[in-house]
């Protein structure tokens, strides 16, 4: 009981953690949150980067998204792997949780952005 009660509280901390984290990149790079969120509608794990880009970033500049990685991967809220397939993008269960509830509470305008960028995947 002990030791469950021990790694519940911990998963609190780390939670809390990446909340405060969230919370940072969502006041300070309004980019890097929209690609974060996106992200989360689409998967944990192996979300294909040239997808992440497209969708996202197909108007701006590259530097741009470079920039918002970098962001996003300081934090440790993604992290970016290579494959034969090229880059893909894996974000923690916990933090992906975190994230699809936050989608909630976005403003409806930005939800509506999310949304349609969702549409563009299967048209």
């Amino acid at each position: 009981l002990h030791l469950a009660r021990q790694f519940v509280m911990t998963s609190n901390h780390v939670h809390l953690t990446w909340q405060f984290d969230i919370e940072k990149v969502s006041e300070t790079d309004s980019y890097a949150m929209e690609l974060l969120l996106f992200a989360s509608l689409m998967a944990c794990k192996d979300i294909p980067e040239r997808v992440l880009r497209l969708l996202v970033f197909s108007d701006a500049p590259a530097h741009l998204y470079s920039r918002c990685v970098t962001t996003l991967t300081s934090y440790t809220l993604v992290d970016v792997s290579e494959s034969n397939e090229g880059y893909s993008f894996g974000i923690h269960p916990l933090v992906h949780s975190t994230l699809l509830e936050r989608i909630m509470c976005e403003p409806q305008e930005l939800r509506d952005k999310l949304v349609k960028m969702c549409e563009c995947l299967f048209q």
